[in-house]
């Protein structure tokens, strides 16, 4: 039952990529334009890379609690263990779960969709044609 909760998830998770399509361009007539206008962002750069750092240093530090010091740490909920006691809460693991989804669809729906909103873009069913 649980491998099958987690399939479903992922494939949610999967299918829900397809909102990001907006954000790249259509063919290589607007990846040109893209280039040759030489628009750039020091903030959304910024924030690109420092997203990359941060959810990597997370999975760095997981995989390694988990491998190496299995026996200490192996059992907090935070790492995908059971819990260490019966007390232990799961809002942790529950809140990183819920920031991290919230972080993936607030960015998406803030450089693809609200510009489509406030009437900046074209629509989505321009983007897709």
């Amino acid at each position: 039952h649980e491998l099958a909760v987690l399939h479903a998830i992922t494939i949610v998770i999967n299918v829900s990529s397809l909102f990001s399509l907006p954000l790249l361009p259509r063919q290589k007539k607007e990846t040109r334009e893209l280039v040759a206008s030489g628009e750039t962002s020091k903030f959304w750069g910024a924030f690109a890379l420092l997203s990359g750092l941060t959810f990597l240093i997370y999975s760095t530090v997981v995989t390694f609690v988990t491998v190496a010091l299995h026996d200490v740490y192996g059992c907090f909920m935070i790492f995908g263990g059971t819990g260490c006691s019966a007390e232990e809460s799961a809002a942790p693991a529950r809140f990183l779960v819920v920031a991290s989804l919230l972080y993936c669809y607030v960015v998406n729906f803030i450089l693809s969709y609200l510009p489509i909103l406030r009437g900046e873009k074209k629509s989505l069913r321009d983007l897709f044609l």
